[in-house]
This record gives C-alpha cells, sequence and structure tokens, in this order.
C-alpha cells in the first residue's frame, strides 16, 4: 500500500476517536457542568390529568451512567442529567442543606452562590482550583465567566444580584475583572469588619444591617459577600386579595393574605405534590410545588431533585390560583457546610493560595462567605379585574394554604415558605378552641334529624358531609 494511502486512513481513524472527545454540551442558562450530547429521546404521552410520582428504574432497566470528564477527575454523570438541566443539581443539593435546618420560611440565591464561587475561583491558581471541579467545569473557565456575566447583563429590575470581597491587597487584574465580568466591588479591609455591616445597610437600604460581628482583622482575612434582592408582581388584581387562614408546619394555624386568580398557566400533578409555572414577565417566571394536604414534609423535602423542580408541565391549564403574598428575608453566614456538598474545603484553611487574586507573593485565608437574600412576591396594581374569575368548567384548584417550595427562574432564587403570620389574639383564641372542643348537637333540619358539629367563626353549625340527608334513628 503507497504511504500516502497509509497517512490518509491513520489520519481518518485518528479524527474518528479524537472528535467525541471536543464534543460538549452547553446546557441554557448559569450553570455550566461538563456533559455529554444526550441522545434524542422519544417524547412521553402527557395526556393523563395526573402523573404518578417519578420511580427509580430496576436494576436491569436503568441505563449505565457515563464517564464524564470534569477537571482531572472522572464522575459518574446520572442519566439523563444533561436533558434536566445541570443548574437544578445545585439548586435542589443547596435547597435541601438549607429547608431541613429552617424552621421557618427561608429564601437563598443558588444564582449568586455560583456568582461568588466563580469570583473566588478565578483567584485561585491551576492545582488548587481542582477540588472546584464537581462545581464548575475547571477546564472552561474563561467559558463560563462569560456565559454567567451575559446572563446577569440580561436580567431585569425584578432582580438586582451584588457581590462583594474584602482583604488587604488585590491585584488590579484580578480587580478589574471580576468587576467587568460579575460586577464585583473589591475593596481594602482594613482595621475592622464595622466596615463591612455599613457597606451591607447601604446596598439594602438598611434591610442586612450588623451581619457580622465587629473585630479587628487579620492581614491575610478574606471575607466574601453576596447579596440578591429579587420582587415578582404576579398578574393578581389586589381587589381581590384576602386574609386566609394558613396550615403552619409545626402544626399550629397561622395567617396570610392570599392573592387569587384565575390564569393559563403550565401545571403539573401527580401523587406527591401539584405545581403550577406563572410567568410574570419577559422570560421569567415563578414556580411553586405544592405537596398533597397531609404529606410528609420532610419527606417531600428529601424528594426534592432535578426531576422533580423539572416536572413534564401541560402547557395553557386554566387554574384558580390561590397564592399567598411572600416576603422573607434570609441571612446565610455558616457557608463552609454548603462549599462541603461540593468537595471545597482547603479555601477556608489557613494559607491558602490565592495567587490570582492577592497582589503580592503571599498566602491568604478566607474567613467568611455571607449570603444575603431578600424576596417580595405580591401583586402586580394594573391588572384588570377580568383576569380573575370566570368559567369554572375543568378548571385546576390550586390553593397554597399549606408549606410550598417557590423557585424563580431555573435556580435564580429558591424558598420554602411554611408558616403564616400570626393570628390576632381574639381569632387565635377562638381557632385554639376550636382545635381543642369538638362540637356536636342534634337539630332538626327540613323535618328530620340531623347531627351538625363544629361550630364556625361566624357561630354557626356545619352539617357533618357523610350524614347529609340522611336520617338519623
Amino acid at each position: 500500500m503507497p504511504n500516502r494511502c497509509k497517512y490518509t486512513l491513520w489520519i481518518i481513524a485518528w479524527l474518528c476517536l479524537a472528535t467525541p472527545c471536543f464534543a460538549q454540551y452547553t446546557p441554557p442558562g448559569w450553570f455550566i457542568v461538563e456533559e455529554p450530547m444526550p441522545a434524542t429521546t422519544k417524547p412521553t404521552d402527557n395526556t393523563t390529568d395526573k402523573e404518578q410520582a417519578p420511580k427509580t428504574a430496576s436494576p436491569t432497566k436503568r441505563p449505565s451512567p457515563q464517564n464524564t470528564l470534569v477537571g482531572s477527575k472522572i464522575k459518574q454523570s446520572e442519566p439523563r442529567f444533561a436533558e434536566n438541566n445541570q443548574d437544578l443539581r445545585l439548586t435542589a443539593d443547596i435547597f435541601k442543606q438549607l429547608a431541613l435546618q429552617a424552621p421557618k420560611n427561608t429564601v437563598f440565591s443558588p444564582l449568586a452562590f455560583y456568582t461568588v464561587s466563580l469570583m473566588l475561583a478565578n483567584g485561585i491558581i491551576d492545582e488548587n482550583l481542582l477540588e472546584f471541579s464537581k462545581l464548575l467545569p475547571i477546564l472552561r473557565l474563561q467559558k463560563i465567566n462569560q456565559t454567567a456575566a451575559n446572563y446577569l447583563s440580561q436580567k431585569t429590575n425584578n432582580m438586582i444580584l451584588q457581590t462583594s470581597l474584602w482583604g488587604n491587597a488585590f491585584s488590579k487584574n484580578y480587580r478589574l475583572n471580576v468587576g467587568k465580568l460579575f460586577g464585583t466591588e473589591v475593596w481594602s479591609l482594613q482595621g475592622s469588619t464595622d466596615i463591612i455591616n455599613n457597606w451591607s445597610a447601604e446596598k439594602t437600604a438598611g434591610e442586612f444591617n450588623d451581619i457580622i460581628p465587629v473585630k479587628p482583622v487579620g492581614e491575610e482575612e478574606l471575607y466574601a459577600l453576596g447579596i440578591a434582592n429579587f420582587h415578582i408582581e404576579l398578574p393578581f388584581s389586589p381587589q381581590h386579595t384576602k386574609a386566609k387562614f394558613f396550615q403552619n408546619a409545626d402544626g399550629s394555624t397561622g395567617e396570610v393574605m392570599m392573592m387569587y386568580g384565575q390564569l393559563k398557566v403550565d401545571y403539573y400533578e401527580d401523587s406527591l405534590m401539584q405545581a403550577v409555572r406563572i410567568p410574570y414577565d419577559k422570560n421569567e417566571s415563578l414556580t411553586i410545588f405544592l405537596p398533597h394536604e397531609g404529606a410528609d414534609l420532610q419527606k417531600f423535602i428529601a424528594a426534592i431533585d432535578t426531576y422533580r423542580l423539572n416536572p413534564k408541565f401541560k402547557s395553557q391549564i386554566a387554574t384558580d390560583l390561590f397564592i399567598p403574598r411572600i416576603s422573607a428575608t434570609s441571612i446565610a453566614d455558616s457557608t463552609k457546610e454548603l462549599y462541603t456538598l461540593f468537595g471545597i474545603t482547603k479555601i477556608f484553611q489557613p494559607n491558602h493560595n490565592f495567587a490570582k487574586m492577592i497582589d503580592y507573593d503571599t498566602t491568604a485565608k478566607l474567613e467568611k462567605i455571607i449570603y444575603l437574600t431578600k424576596i417580595n412576591i405580591i401583586e402586580k396594581t394594573d391588572t384588570p379585574q377580568a383576569q380573575t374569575g370566570g368559567n369554572t368548567l375543568n378548571v385546576k384548584q390550586f390553593v397554597a394554604n399549606r408549606p410550598f417550595i417557590f423557585m424563580i427562574n431555573r435556580g435564580d432564587c429558591i424558598g420554602y415558605f411554611n408558616t403564616g403570620n400570626p393570628l390576632p389574639k381574639e381569632i387565635s383564641q377562638r381557632q385554639q378552641r376550636r382545635q381543642t372542643e369538638k362540637v356536636t348537637i342534634k337539630e332538626m333540619k327540613n323535618g328530620n334529624p340531623a347531627w351538625y358539629e363544629n361550630k364556625s367563626e361566624d357561630g354557626n353549625f356545619g352539617l357533618k358531609q357523610e350524614l347529609r340527608n340522611k336520617q338519623l334513628r
């Protein structure tokens, strides 16, 4: 065989073997993970009104995991993971870590977490960057820098994200780079931490004041902050908002201002929960995940994963929506546990090398990362009344009068609403009597004896449902 033919065959064989190595899948949104291009799957039939909750496939039917290179390590990727939006894995993991520890309403921004993590990763030398490989595709750091920057630049006034870094001295190139990409403010920290509290109070209009104890700081100490503020206006008329009871997670009864509207939304229901996705601005939406009444809340939270946060919605389903106004603020200042979820621990140890960040050849210690999150979800004041009420035929009912999970977009923010406002004293006492005393009387109704029970707030007795229209002996 001529040498030319041998060389040609060798080149063709090399290209066939090497090409898959260069193929990379870039998911939509701000979160990128090294994943192979997903195989084309046949669309599933979604014509039933009620789907069953996702079940774990049997070992004989479960596709074999695919090996994926992340940094210099090989990990096992979940089947269909790339089809289910990688950002939601980060969101699910963070949410379960926070929600299971939260006694009351909590909110957190995975987008802020990811942005601050990117900010820090850009200041770490290559060999120390390996521990970020479970969170970031470190071989493509420049690519994801630009992806995150583009996403942040497109956000509307519904969200304000601010990040800052504090320390003794920083590289000019690093300061300009993270400032341009993420809008990060890099400040010199000398004397005490009081200046961080002042900056936080100014940026949040006094919402977060004393976020860190005032103390002297050493030359090697670094502090990072991420502030996320969300203001969402849903297409409900304020005239339909009423005070309603809310079943708190601890078994007590609270009060919420319940918004109402009949809208066409994306709707999902299975044996575990209902979910609706409500658009409120261009390409932006609020998703609410509501467990069925009587569900075990701890088990519901533990079941949250990428599949649960991305169910197969049906589009444009007419739904009667009852959703509380939400106003919540949260401070996450013990964030080492969050980073441990992704194998990141060394940055919190003394003498860590932030060679691309620090202005001189020395080590530093990341003393604390603090995340401040605030959200308000209210009605849109100019919503016409005609959008609420209407035809009740084939209309779904979605009544969020018990604990639920809410998410903004695809992981910009996630929260757990489980406690309403305290009841007014008079109503609270009346509610306690209703819960502790069972009132049962026998009366005549339309000439027939009937049982009544559970006296209502207006003093009337309700007819027991199973005995309605039945004679009693």
